[in-house]
């Protein structure tokens, strides 16, 4: 299946011609065929309860899903041909079930990456990534000086000792910037201080289908 799984249901396509894009190998799809599910003789309260528990303590799926990529990225040859990415795919489709078959993944240490690619944005476990989502990512990020948070040092708050942290606080202070202009750049809110007080006046939903392209 080209289409990854896709239906006409409304799903919307995004079509390119360009041969340099098309891949030069495809693969067949992995054959996966559902566990049965777990059949349990319990009342209808305790069993929606435990349930709950189970499924909090078990779902995998984003756990798997990250895991994916980075070995992905990670293999410079082989990328998601790699041999734990065959195996991290075989438990998705599994951990994806698990709420309708009771039977969860379950991911070995081998399978869970101990570094992260930057683009991925795992705070303090990245490594720069030279692969296209790695350049894409970090150009996207290469922004003016001018659309920079510049910070307001407070002298009164001046204690013995602060120059010792002033590298951690650097750090942190490009964590939020990044973070803080992922989710204007999402919303399309120019504001800070909408965004942390939660007052938006007017933002534009980009990660949901909108057939009309109305602003909401």
């Amino acid at each position: 299946n080209m289409c990854s799984g896709s239906d006409l249901d409304g799903d919307q396509y995004h079509i390119i011609w360009d041969k340099k894009l098309i891949p030069a190998r495809t693969d067949k799809p992995a054959m996966y065929i559902p566990p049965e599910p777990v059949r349990e003789q319990h009342d209808q309260l305790g069993g929606i309860m435990r349930f709950f528990v189970d499924f909090m303590k078990n779902d995998h799926v984003g756990l798997i899903a990250h895991a994916h990529i980075a070995w992905a990225d990670m293999n410079k040859e082989l990328g998601a041909r790699d041999p734990r990415c065959l195996k991290l795919a075989e438990l998705h489709s599994i951990a994806v079930d698990f709420a309708k078959t009771g039977r969860p993944a379950t991911v070995t240490n081998n399978l869970r990456p101990d570094k992260y690619p930057d683009f991925m944005e795992k705070y303090g476990t990245s490594y720069v990534s030279t692969r296209a989502m790695g350049v894409m990512y970090r150009a996207v990020r290469e922004v003016p000086d001018s659309a920079r948070i510049v910070p307001q040092i407070d002298n009164d708050m001046h204690v013995e000792g602060y120059e010792d942290y002033l590298e951690e606080a650097r750090v942190t202070l490009e964590h939020y910037e990044t973070r803080l202009r992922g989710l204007m750049d999402e919303y399309g809110v120019h504001d800070e201080g909408q965004l942390l007080s939660g007052h938006i006046v007017k933002f534009i939903r980009m990660n949901h289908r909108n057939k009309k392209g109305e602003k909401e």
